[in-house]
């Protein structure tokens, strides 16, 4: 079973405007003189358009939007040193509604830039949403839609009764598909501005008061469904793969950072917006080859009443750059309570008692290490750390005390990456006679047998077992020897003792590797973290019963293209029996899962599918990393519909391999009361991974709940037929 790799673009209307989105990481990496020598090859290939407005005839002016668009192009200028002529400047009555989309559409038509040369394009000004009318629903399955105003919003014009409009989600959606459809996505987009008009009052309030400004306008009349149809039906001709879902929480053709929650403003102060000046700050101070996106978002300091958020599956990845990081695993934040190390993840994020972590003093890959720490049985959101040393405890207190890391701010930061699971969890494996004589040759120089089976940075290790029955009861995989007619080397195979695989008759997995060690251990360890995360659960959970699932049939796909497809006027009837959803697999079937709480909290989620044909984990709907206050998924009492559009973002396809008659996977689903830390859960085909490849671990839980924190997990299998034509 698979789910597409690519989605349809999608209007950003579920997410904030104020936003900064990587279509994909810009590279080669972008390096400011006082950290790194800068290359003049990369910064020669790098083309802009930055647009900072004002003053707006019909809306209230801003004072720091020009501003920061003058220093984010200092920043490119001084910083980088890109070019002048590579960067289109639109400032107030330059910036209107048709230079704005003139200036996307010369970056499509710029000779110069090559396909996969590194484009920026920067937003500052007003922005605002409005509910979605029944015509948008039905044409891209949102329920708001978000704009930006360019200098002429609400202006008459001759040549036209119609004021001019605002630039809605849909059209920038589109321009940013035209563009990656001429030039790749090595795209980054900054939108310093609002997405809501609800704070008009406090705005006016703060501003008499502290002269802070909200950059939040009114959508002052409607947005017709079919605006700017020319430029989206010439997006959705091109034949390259589309823009995924430009705003939304769970994107892997991009990274996007907000300036703010869903339900929060972004604010200017003092002639500038907060937001670009932190980021700038936090880029310049740190080096764009030190951070990934995570560690980015991390690294801001507190904004009073507005949190940034990062989106997408790729925050590991160093900033401006599509390579990952070389430190892989997640630096998590510490915070110093009453002298004890608290980190902020726990069970619901996988975290394990006796793990051990490596206590850093920035979210940089290369910060200096304090030492290493124990974590205590976790919280259900937080563990306490405990130093494992004394010269470690001393190299903490100096530096606590030094008052050095702040990061920008004026609170002590730490942070803690995982160095060893804890050792209570693994695989059980059961191997044949003869495979385990190939697992007993220890190459010269490596460890024994029982030291090799959780190595350092994978995840949770495997056991070897002994069965009674040659069925590996006992075990949760079988390995066995197999001598293919056409070869004189022998292959491994793997058995899935799974009951549900075995019921379907797909418990022997059509994947192979050689019968080698290196070879085998790689499944084994993708195998052992695969069956672990879809297994564990939280036993003590409070508000057991309080979340449903369903899955439905949400659209249909109404071309060849995937993202040609249209909404249904309400969805399908729920497709789950018992746990079990069993469905044919129809090319043209799009679907969606329902969540339901009946919790008075909001929650927090994130969704997986695992492939039990290949112990792939694809990450299907993810939560966004927050400087401050992270905005929950689920509202209190109420439904999430992932893949119907609006919050659920884009509709979820299946397909099955070429030949395929049957495969088996599972839906799951955490939801906690506090956001959860799972970026690296997911994991290509085990038997597409290289022996020594390490995945990040964090070994088995046991749960201790704090009061208000919860989390729990819901289970869905996915049987998926071929139509009978097939058969």
């Amino acid at each position: 079973m698979h789910l597409f790799a690519s989605c349809p673009f999608s209007p950003w209307g579920i997410i904030p405007a104020t936003a900064l989105l990587v279509v994909r990481p810009i590279s080669p990496a972008a390096l400011p003189p006082n950290n790194s020598t800068l290359l003049s090859k990369s910064n020669s290939m790098l083309h802009a358009l930055i647009i900072g407005i004002n003053d707006y005839p019909k809306h209230k002016p801003l004072k720091g939007a020009v501003a920061d668009a003058e220093q984010m192009e200092s920043f490119l200028t001084h910083d980088l040193g890109v070019p002048l002529n590579h960067i289109i400047s639109l400032r107030n009555n330059a910036a209107s509604r048709a230079k704005i989309i003139q200036g996307f559409q010369t970056l499509r038509d710029d000779p110069r830039i090559k396909r996969g040369d590194p484009i920026l394009i920067f937003y500052a000004g007003h922005g605002g949403s409005m509910k979605a009318p029944d015509d948008w629903r039905m044409k891209c399955g949102v329920t708001s839609i978000q704009v930006i105003f360019p200098f002429d919003y609400g202006v008459k014009v001759a040549e036209s009764s119609n004021p001019v409009n605002c630039i809605p989600d849909h059209t920038i959606a589109a321009l940013l598909n035209e563009l990656a459809a001429a030039k790749g996505d090595n795209i980054t987009v900054i939108f310093d501005s609002c997405h809501s008009a609800s704070g008009s009052r406090e705005d006016q309030l703060n501003m008499d008061i502290s002269h802070k400004r909200a950059r939040s306008a009114e959508v002052q009349f409607d947005i017709p469904c079919d605006i700017d149809d020319d430029v989206v039906s010439l997006a959705e001709k091109t034949e390259s793969r589309r823009v995924t879902l430009p705003f939304c929480t769970n994107q892997s053709s991009h990274i996007h950072i907000s300036a703010c929650g869903s339900e929060e403003m972004a604010w200017e102060e003092g002639g500038r917006g907060r937001f670009t000046v932190a980021l700038l700050n936090a880029i310049r101070t740190n080096g764009v080859d030190k951070l990934t996106y995570y560690s980015l978002i991390n690294s801001l300091p507190t904004l009073p009443n507005q949190s940034p958020h990062c989106y997408g599956l790729y925050k590991s990845r160093i900033l401006f750059d599509s390579r990952v990081s070389p430190h892989k695993s997640t630096l998590f934040p510490i915070k110093l309570e009453k002298g004890e190390l608290i980190l902020q993840a726990g069970s619901a994020s996988g975290v394990t008692f006796k793990s051990v972590w490596e206590l850093r003093e920035s979210s940089r890959g290369d910060s200096t290490i304090l030492g290493n720490c124990i974590a205590e049985t976790p919280n259900a959101c937080t563990t306490l750390l405990k130093i494992k040393d004394t010269n470690a405890s001393k190299r903490l207190s100096a530096y606590v005390g030094s008052g050095t890391g702040s990061e920008g701010g004026t609170d002590t930061r730490l942070y803690a990456r995982l160095l060893q699971s804890g050792s209570e969890a693994g695989l059980r494996v059961y191997f044949s006679s003869e495979v385990k004589q190939v697992m007993s040759k220890i190459p010269v120089g490596s460890k024994q047998v029982s030291d090799r089976v959780a190595p350092r940075g994978h995840e949770v290790g495997y056991v070897g077992v002994e069965c009674s029955t040659r069925d590996g009861s006992g075990a949760h995989l079988v390995v066995e020897s197999h001598h293919p007619k056409l070869s004189n080397l022998p292959e491994a195979v793997f058995r899935l003792c799974d009951p549900q695989a075995e019921k379907y008759g797909v418990g022997t997995l059509k994947y192979r590797t050689p019968a080698q060690r290196d070879e085998i251990e790689t499944v084994l360890f993708a195998a052992a973290k695969w069956n672990w995360h879809l297994r564990r659960e939280n036993p003590v959970t409070r508000m057991k019963d309080m979340v449903s699932m369903e899955m439905v049939k949400v659209a249909e796909k109404a071309g060849r293209e995937f993202d040609n497809y249209k909404f249904l006027p309400k969805p399908g009837p729920n497709l789950i029996s018992e746990g079990v959803a069993d469905f044919v697999v129809q090319a043209k079937d799009l679907y969606g899962i329902q969540l339901k709480s009946r919790a008075n909290v909001p929650l927090y989620v994130r969704m997986f599918c695992f492939n039990a044909a290949d112990f792939s984990i694809d990450d299907v709907f993810g939560h966004s990393t927050a400087s401050g206050r992270a905005d929950p998924e689920l509202p209190a009492c109420g439904q999430l519909l992932i893949g119907g559009g609006g919050d659920g973002e884009a509709p979820l396809p299946f397909e099955l391999p070429s030949g395929a008659k049957l495969e088996l996977g599972y839906m799951k689903v955490f939801w906690s009361t506090r956001p959860l830390e799972l970026d690296d859960l997911a994991q290509e085909s085990a038997f597409d991974m290289k022996p020594h490849k390490q995945s990040e671990a964090r070994g088995c839980v046991r749960v201790k709940v704090a009061p208000g924190d919860d989390w729990g997990t819901l289970l869905l299998l996915l049987v998926q037929r071929a139509p009978s034509k097939n058969l």
